[in-house]
This record gives C-alpha cells, structure tokens and sequence, in this order.
C-alpha cells in the first residue's frame, strides 16, 4: 500500500510522528515498534509524476517503507511518501559565535540547536570539517542520507562574514597585523571601528578605541567605516 503525508513537523520521535499522522489518515493505532522500519530515501522522477496531481502540486521528496513484524498481525508493505524538512530553509544562516577549538561540525550542533529551535544530533548529519580564515569560519551542513527528518546540505558561516559586516557600515579590512603593513594606507582610529578580539573562549564582538596603528595584535579582526580610510602618505 502507498500513502501520502504531508511535511513532518519538529516537537517529538520522527517515528511517532509519522506513524501518528498514518493513524489520523487510515484511522488506525499503529505503533513505531510494530514495523520494520527501511532507510528513508529521496523519491524518485516516476514516482513525483505519479504524486503530482491538482490537490498534491508538489510532490513529497521523501520515501520510506515500512513492513510490520508477524507478531502484530499486520501484513503487507507500507510505503510512505513525505516531505523531509530541508536545511535549505534555515534562514540567517550565520553562528555567531567563534570558537576555533571546534573543528568540527557536530561540535556546532548546540549553536544550531538553539538557533533554531530544534535538537539536531550527530545521527542527523554527516560531520565535516570547519574551516577559520582571519578568525570567520565556515561548514557545510549536510543531511544524513539515512535521517528521517532532514534532507539537503547548506553552507554556514561563523563569525560576522566580511561580506555581511555589522550593520551594513563596515568594510572588512583584515587582522590587525594584516592593517600595519601599511598596504591598505592611514588609519584614523576612533570609535568607529568594530574589533572583533578572537580569544580561546571565541570571538567577542566589542567597540576598542585603544588600538593604534603602531600596535600589533594578530588576534584582532578590524572592520572599519569606509570615511575612516585614507590615502598613503607620500615619502
């Protein structure tokens, strides 16, 4: 037998919630513990021309089978189509805290968690590595082929991105170090600069107006205001 369901939503056992929505649409009782329960997997081109109709526009991206156990008295496969929530749809895709201790992708999962407002485990990805550039660091976060509830893999950011700098008002110009080398001309220093002071507790976003140009300090990550810029001096 094949049955449609709708996008699972978060809140409880992936399991559960699909069996319950099963229950609602077939009125039954059936538990998570009374099926075999096979990898879930992406549904293929034949099957989302079968499911596309007027009442279904989209097709659900997601297939499982399940085969109950001889014990329960059941019989026959069941295949179940539903739609596995993509990370895709995370929005503001930035952590904004750095802490470059943690090299791997997993070891962000409580961050995520908490910025979304779910409970992402080490089951539900395939962990990679993280990587740091001028202490901002960046992670693909993919799906595990076998997961019941995701699907899909995104880029993260982690840190204030030089391309999205506070506010809009700033421009990235580097690490401290980076600035003396006088490449980038004088620097008027004032209030409004934005530091960024990477230390081993991650990277703690505060407004420093104690820094001179003289001053060499490889862990701080300037963006500055555009007017605070200008030209070289000439010898």
């Amino acid at each position: 037998m094949i049955y449609t369901l709708g996008t699972v939503d978060l809140g409880g056992d992936i399991k559960s919630i699909i069996l319950n929505q099963l229950n609602v649409k077939l009125n039954k009782n059936f538990l998570p513990t009374d099926f075999h329960w096979f990898n879930p997997r992406v549904t293929t081109a034949d099957e989302k021309i079968k499911l596309t109709t007027t009442e279904n526009p989209t097709p659900q991206n997601t297939a499982v089978d399940l085969v109950p156990f001889s014990v329960t008295g059941y019989y026959g496969r069941k295949r179940v189509f539903y739609n596995r929530i993509s990370f895709t749809e995370f929005q503001d895709r930035v952590v904004p805290v750095v802490d470059m201790a943690k090299t791997l992708v997993s070891q962000y999962l409580p961050e995520l968690s908490e910025q979304y407002g779910i409970q992402l485990t080490v089951d539900d990805i395939v962990d990679g590595p993280v990587t740091y550039v001028d202490g901002l660091g960046s992670f693909t976060l993919t799906a595990n082929p076998n997961s019941y509830l995701y699907i899909d893999s995104v880029g993260f950011t982690v840190g204030v991105p030089a391309a999205q700098p506070p506010e809009d008002l700033y421009i990235y110009l580097g690490t401290i170090d980076t600035i003396n080398t006088g490449t980038l001309g004088s620097i008027s220093m004032s209030t409004d600069m934005f530091v960024m002071d990477i230390s081993e507790d991650g990277l703690d976003s505060h407004v420093e107006d104690n820094v001179g140009q003289g001053d060499n300090i490889a862990s701080l990550v300037v963006f500055f205001k555009p007017s605070t810029l200008t030209e070289p001096q000439q010898d």
